[in-house]
């Protein structure tokens, strides 16, 4: 006697396997938690040591000390293309890689909102003191540069 086949539905076998209860309030069935979960406020870093480092990055970019792409997380892309376009600009024209690096003599923040921060400064490019402005915001728990002025 030959043993008699029953069709079976594609999903019914799968259902048992992967069924997921979504009626169910426990937490721990959708994987790892960090363990200060419920409290977790992440600060993005102190805008006093960060600021003055990204500001000397972008002079830095500017001058031809450092690639352009270094700065992809610390500012918006628009700023980043404006930086590129000025980079390749000043390599063309043989403006690049000064004798002296790039020193800042001061930088100032101040906080507009929160999540949003003024940074004014100075700095020496070698033959002139010049100025810059910027403004910085809270992305993804980080400052990134969203304007920036340099005179």
């Amino acid at each position: 006697m030959r043993p008699t086949f029953q069709p079976m539905s594609a999903t019914s076998a799968l259902d048992n396997k992967f069924r997921v209860d979504f009626t169910t309030s426990d937490t721990a069935a959708w994987g790892p938690r960090f363990p200060d979960d419920d409290h977790h406020d992440p600060q993005p870093p102190d805008p006093r040591r960060w600021a003055p480092t990204v500001m000397r990055a972008i002079l830095d970019v500017l001058s031809g000390y450092r690639p352009v792409t270094h700065l992809t997380r610390w500012v918006s892309l628009e700023i980043y293309h404006n930086l590129a376009r000025q980079a390749a600009f000043a390599y063309r024209l043989g403006r690049i890689r000064t004798s002296q690096r790039p020193r800042l003599r001061r930088v100032q923040l101040s906080s507009v909102t929160r999540g949003r921060i003024n940074m004014i400064g100075t700095f020496d490019d070698g033959t002139h003191v010049r100025a810059f402005a910027s403004e910085l915001v809270v992305r993804r728990d980080r400052w990134v540069v969203t304007d920036l002025q340099i005179g």
